[in-house]
């Protein structure tokens, strides 16, 4: 099994936030489209560049989803969820 470079941590388990996104005025179809890009890069189990290509031929003209796939490519740090074990547990 080939392994995936140490930037392409999943985030399986970690919704889109969807109630900031009504909040902040998006159209509901930008929201779908984003929350549809968001499921196959972060909850996939392609490899991550795979998974980046597929989230990119599924939302083109969604200028929401081509930022969160540029984010994501030129990220120098990693992406992580964020949530780590519970310390001595």
């Amino acid at each position: 099994m080939k392994a995936e470079p140490s930037h392409a941590v999943s985030l399986a388990g970690v919704p889109l936030n969807t109630v900031g996104l009504r909040r902040a005025g998006i159209a509901a179809d930008e929201i779908m489209r984003l929350k549809r890009a968001f499921k196959i890069v972060f909850h996939g189990a392609e490899l991550f560049a795979t998974r980046i290509a597929t989230a990119a031929e599924q939302g083109p003209g969604s200028e929401l989803v081509r930022d969160l796939l540029e984010f994501l490519t030129s990220s120098s740090r990693g992406i992580t969820s964020g949530r780590r074990a519970a310390a001595g547990g």
